[in-house]
């Protein structure tokens, strides 16, 4: 569980959502990513932090307390049982920590607190999105109010009924977007 806040060019904080985040090979994703990818647009930042209820003092603490235990063997070790052993050594290349034969026992405190502060503030700049094959909904479409929402008939084309997806609405994760899909397939059918 994690915290992922959208900011814009100039690093304001749009949205923010705390939920489950996933690493790809080269995409993040998860349901806070899914929420925060309706209002992001290229070049936008996605802020994480991955322990957003312990404050960067109280994880530079922990992972002292873990350099203790694990001081005889290898550094990328120092997050066990907090992070799996891959995003570890992300987070450890990311705090110029880059040679995982050292033991942790060899780290100084102020390369612990680099890795704490990385840990409580990755940066991903949004290049593109996965594409439409890859999309959980779509936006785009007929324009709300081109539409006479009890009938879900278009105000602009005659006998054109419209809804789903076709329609410029897309809702946050939670079956928002299905729940539109059939009440409006509903009215649009009844309608018809």
């Amino acid at each position: 569980m994690g915290k992922a806040t959208l900011a814009d060019g100039h690093n304001n904080s749009l949205k923010e959502e705390f939920g489950e985040i996933q690493f790809n090979d080269n995409a993040l994703s998860g349901i806070c990513i899914f929420n925060l990818s309706l209002y992001s647009k290229k070049n936008y930042i996605i802020k994480l932090d991955l322990m957003p209820n312990i404050s960067e003092e109280e994880l530079i603490k922990i992972l002292l307390q873990n350099q203790k235990l694990f001081g005889s063997i290898e550094i990328d070790n120092l997050m066990t049982g907090i992070l799996q052993k891959r995003l570890s050594q992300a987070i450890l290349k990311q705090s110029n920590i880059k040679d995982f034969s050292r033991l942790c026992n060899t780290l100084s405190e102020q390369e612990i607190a680099r890795a704490a502060h990385t840990f409580k503030n990755l940066d991903f700049v949004i290049i593109e999105n996965s594409g439409f094959e890859q999309a959980q909904a779509a936006r785009g479409g007929v324009a709300g109010n081109e539409i006479d929402e009890k009938t879900m008939k278009s105000k602009i084309v005659k006998n054109l009924y419209v809804c789903g997806e076709a329609v410029d609405i897309c809702g946050e994760c939670g079956g928002f977007n299905l729940h539109f899909a059939f009440a409006s397939g509903m009215i649009a059918g009844e309608n018809l």
